[in-house]
């Protein structure tokens, strides 16, 4: 974002939101300690049948989470076929999916994925912890915000538990 900034001349700007999203994830760090550090989790959006993308820590979306203090399961970030569900996800406390701004599934074929009897049969799903988080691809500051935002609310529910 930063290099975009400076070829249209909004570096200030640009400057300005990316300090507002450090102190967002700040906030959430903050509010939420007493649970993220014990919470592994995963994140996959699917977009061909038979296949799913798995996102890690090193994901867009995992740079937006992790600072708040989410650890992913695992630091993959491939696509796998759906056979591998069980041995991908199955270790996660809590599974995010990818979601448009307007709250509906991403992805073709993720609903299939949230659909499979091997899906179903995780522990996290199971516990009713999967959730949509927002997409996958983090294309500026209004989607990293609306993450964060599922991801406040997402923390208050499990927090409540």
């Amino acid at each position: 974002m930063a290099q975009i900034a400076d070829v249209v001349n909004r570096t200030e700007e640009a400057e300005a939101l990316a300090e507002e999203l450090a102190a967002r994830q700040e906030e959430l760090a903050e509010k939420h300690a007493d649970i993220v550090g014990d919470l592994r989790v995963s994140m996959f959006g699917a977009w061909e049948a038979g296949e799913f993308s798995a996102n890690g820590s090193g994901s867009m979306l995992g740079k937006i989470i992790t600072p708040v203090g989410l650890q992913f399961a695992d630091g993959y970030e491939q696509s796998l076929s759906t056979e591998e569900i069980t041995s991908t996800f199955g270790d996660s406390d809590v599974i995010f999916h990818s979601e448009l701004l307007d709250g509906s599934t991403d992805g073709s074929e993720t609903e299939a994925v949230l659909a499979m009897p091997t899906f179903k049969a995780l522990p996290a799903a199971q516990d009713d912890h999967v959730f949509g988080i927002g997409k996958s691809t983090i294309t500026g500051y209004t989607d990293a915000n609306y993450v964060l935002d599922r991801l406040d609310e997402i923390l208050t529910e499990l927090g409540e538990e």
